[in-house]
């Protein structure tokens, strides 16, 4: 269920973006990095389209649970002297339109030879989402902590998508931790990255906030490539 997500989504999958200052690794801009070997290709007017797939659910009446996400690269801006993506994300149901999102934010992304970054409000620091260097099984954490430490799960793994089967795909998984003692959660991400393309899906799991409404519910959640742009 897609619903009690959507915060875990914003949080912790891009967090919220903002202005002010900002961390950025070293290297060259996103602009230098091929577009061919780019694992989120962040040029102005590329887009995706995903498709959310979670256990059936019959929602409490008058409750939209969002089945389709759209991410756009709207322009580029400059937070502490480097060049972050504006991406908008839009959460929507079929039956409704795109007209009527149940769910929109704007987020920072950008790209170095160095990884995926994206841009932490509340820290003021570049998350790095992707380390490219990264072998297989090796773990990083950010400059401050957050809980969070990604893993490098695979450089070529597969992703079985509506919009094809892409191989040879970097694959990472994200933990997150919240909370000490008896009310500590995890949260794990799974994110495969197809090279020229982007994020082509990932998946979730994590305790839902609303699990003792929902008995036998498994706690996950998966976001597939549809379709997509690339200039």
């Amino acid at each position: 269920m897609k619903a009690p997500i959507v915060a875990a989504l914003a949080a912790a999958l891009v967090l919220i973006a903002g202005c002010g200052g900002g961390g950025g690794a070293a290297g060259p801009e996103p602009g230098s990095v091929d577009t061919a070997q780019a694992y989120v290709p962040l040029d102005t007017g590329n887009w995706w389209l995903y498709e959310y797939r979670a256990p059936t659910l019959a929602p409490a009446q008058g409750v939209r649970i969002p089945d389709r996400s759209t991410r756009r690269v709207v322009r580029s801006r400059v937070i502490a002297n480097k060049q972050w993506f504006e991406v908008e994300l839009t959460d929507w149901c079929v039956a409704d339109g795109i007209e009527d999102p149940t769910f929109q934010t704007i987020v920072f992304l950008r790209e170095t030879t160095e990884g995926v970054y994206y841009y932490h409000d509340v820290t003021k620091q570049a998350l790095p989402w992707v380390k490219k260097s990264a072998a297989t099984g090796e773990t990083w954490q950010p400059e401050k902590a957050l809980g969070i430490t990604w893993e490098m799960g695979s450089k070529s793994a597969s992703a079985d998508t509506p919009a094809g089967q892409f191989t040879g795909c970097t694959m990472v998984i994200e933990r997150d931790v919240f909370g000490t003692g008896s009310e500590q959660t995890t949260e794990v991400w799974e994110r495969w990255f197809k090279r020229g393309v982007g994020m082509v899906m990932d998946r979730y799991w994590g305790e839902p906030l609303d699990a003792q409404d929902y008995p036998g519910l498994d706690p996950w959640d998966e976001t597939a490539l549809l379709d997509y742009e690339i200039q």
